[in-house]
Order: C-alpha cells, then structure tokens, then sequence
C-alpha cells in the first residue's frame, strides 16, 4: 500500500494515509509511467495514464507501484519517433526500419542502422538554456557501446555495454541558441571524450528534449506539454497528528543530487502552505532537507548526495521541530530546532497543489 505514515502515536496506534486513493487528485493530460523493469520488448514495461489517473509505478526494484508525483514538462523534441515531426537532415543516409516493437508494446519505435561516420536525423535546440535529451534505446543483437551528442562544443554521450534490453540513454547540457541534439551519431568524437567512428543498429523510441537536469516521464506527443500531477487532501482526510507529531515517508526522487544542483531546483515533499513544508532544495551547491514552520526553516538536513532513482526515508515532526533523512549516499542525518504545530488546513503531497516546485518522484 503506497502510505504517508504518522511517526509517534501516544496511544502507539500509527495512523497512515493511502496515496493510492482518497484526496483530490488531478493532471490535466495522459502521463506515461513504468510497470516493470524494462524488458526487451517481448513484454511491455511503459504504460499511458489518462487524464485525472495517478501513476502508480514499478520499476521492477522490489518496491512495487508507487505514487509517481512529476511538475509540467514540455517534450521539445519532434516527437517520440524520426517518423514524427520535422527533424532535420542527417549526416550520411541511415537505414530507418519503422513498425517496432515500442517499449509501450506499441509497434511506433523503429530500427535505425547508422553506418561508420553516419548520424540519425537531428533535432535543433529551441534555445538558450540547459536541457536534458532521451531516448529510449536497445541493440538489435549482441551488446557494444553507442553515442549521442550535443553540439558546439561537442559533447558526446556514451552508453557502454548497450544490450538488447531496453535503456534510456540521458545528456545534460546547456545549450546555446545554434545547438543541436544528435540521438544517434557514428562519427568519430574521440577527441571530445566519446567513441571513434563505429556502426550503430538499434531499435529506438521515446525520444525527448526538456528543459532543465533530469529526465521526467516521456512525453509522446512531440512540442506537447505533461501536466502536473495535483494531490491534496481536505482537512479530516488526512490524520491531523500528521501536522503535530509528524509523519514518515519513502520518497524516490527522479533527479539525482548532482542535477538538483545543476538545475536549482526546489522538491516539496509535503505542504501545508506557504510557510510550512518538507522540501529538498539547491542551497548554494548542495542539497538540503528542509523542515519549515511557520515561516522559519526550523530544521536542516544538510549536504545530501544521492543518484537518480535512490531511495531517501524522510521523517519530520513539526510540533518538536525534527527532521530525518536516511538512504542517502551520504549526507544522511537528523536536525532539531524550535518546533512549531503546523495549522488545519488542506495538505498537498508532493507540490504546493498548484504544480509549483513538484517533488518529481516517487511516494511509497
């Protein structure tokens, strides 16, 4: 049971809140999600939420589904395959196959054959800024190493030991207004860090581009925009302790330490308004757990570092001004301040019921 968990009880009772149902929830689009470990296609592993649907999602690392909590983010990309959108031309001809198998089990991902110092279709950045680009890819046979670049300066990606299971291949860069995204590229880069000139034979789908570090859940309607998941509970959904006490939770978050930093992100866990929370946060080049009350950062636990996917046990108590964090690669640790009682009122999970600052994660 996907659960929010009171952490003390005088009666020793530990009331729980279900994240898989109950509370207002809302996403005004379809979102996609993990059902399993990505497989090699035979069996679908990537699933489609409809409109007001939660994600409830299982990457297949033993913690089975959990409440996937994400902000808006536009896919700038074309869309999730060469066939869609405009992309431009190609350096060399590669050899495009469309009609496979999709990670989705949809038949819209293709097999693409880049000869030595041959490229994919590309895609030109929409402007100024940092951008992470994806896409999900698997060899046809065997295993070997495949590259994606970001241009001027180059700055190629390698995916080492690429087998025929399906993996999403990420880079990070900032962009200029000239830059372009490469998904595929067999030329040579060994001078910018990446692979010599080689032969590329892949299946490949999902391709987005997106604003900031960090990959979000794809998105496959190319220039179209995944909105934010909303979670809030009214006063008497949730237990009350929860503003006193305090609660225990299991978060998963989607970006790593590294990129909170790079993109000055903020990832409010649990709000109860604008002045008093539970969020990780950039402050000044590290990662910080924050318990507010009342305004005043009343707890921190701080220098948190931790990858994508790893998952962080939170515990905070507002009323004795407390705040644990476990799990972390390091950083991990307990702060206490001058505790105040959060007041009544309605409790957001994940955001501040708007979408601003979401947690982008997973809730267990």
């Amino acid at each position: 049971m996907l659960t929010l968990r009171l952490k003390t009880s005088a009666s020793g009772a530990l009331p729980s809140l279900d994240l898989s149902s109950g509370g207002t929830f809302t996403r005004a689009s379809e979102g996609s999600y993990l059902t399993g470990a990505p497989t090699d296609g035979s069996t679908p592993f990537l699933a489609w939420a409809g409109v007001d649907v939660r994600r409830t999602e299982d990457r297949g690392e033993g913690r089975g589904a959990c409440l996937l909590i994400e902000r808006s983010h536009k896919n700038e990309a074309p869309g999730q395959n060469f066939g869609t959108g405009v992309w431009q031309a190609s350096v060399g001809t590669p050899t495009v196959t469309a009609a496979q198998t999709a990670p989705d089990g949809t038949t819209n991902a293709e097999r693409v054959q880049c000869g030595s110092g041959v490229t994919s279709t590309y895609d030109l950045a929409p402007g100024a800024g940092l951008y992470t680009a994806t896409s999900w890819k698997r060899q046809t046979a065997g295993s070997g190493d495949v590259q994606c670049l970001m241009t001027l300066p180059n700055t190629p990606n390698v995916l080492t030991g690429l087998g025929t299971t399906w993996t999403r291949h990420k880079e990070t860069l900032v962009f200029t207004a000239t830059n372009a995204w490469v998904p595929m590229d067999g030329r040579t880069q060994a001078a910018s860090g990446g692979l010599a000139a080689h032969a590329e034979d892949l299946r490949i789908w999902g391709h987005q581009l997106e604003a900031g570090a960090g990959a979000l859940s794809v998105y496959r309607t190319g220039g179209g925009t995944c909105a934010p998941d909303l979670l809030t509970y009214a006063v008497g959904e949730y237990p009350a302790a929860f503003l006193t006490n305090g609660f225990v939770l299991a978060f998963c978050p989607v970006r790593s330490s590294d990129e909170i930093i790079a993109g000055n992100t903020t990832h409010l866990l649990v709000y109860r308004g604008a002045s008093d929370y539970v969020r990780l946060r950039n402050n000044g080049g590290r990662v910080d757990a924050d318990l507010v009350c009342g305004g005043s950062i009343v707890a921190s636990v701080t220098g948190l570092v931790f990858d994508a996917h790893q998952w962080l046990d939170v515990a905070a108590s507002p009323s004795l001004g407390a705040i644990t964090v476990s799990g972390a690669t390091s950083g991990s640790g307990s702060a206490s301040g001058a505790g105040v009682a959060w007041p009544s009122g309605t409790l957001a999970l994940g955001s501040d019921g708007s979408g601003t600052n979401a947690a982008d994660g997973r809730f267990a």
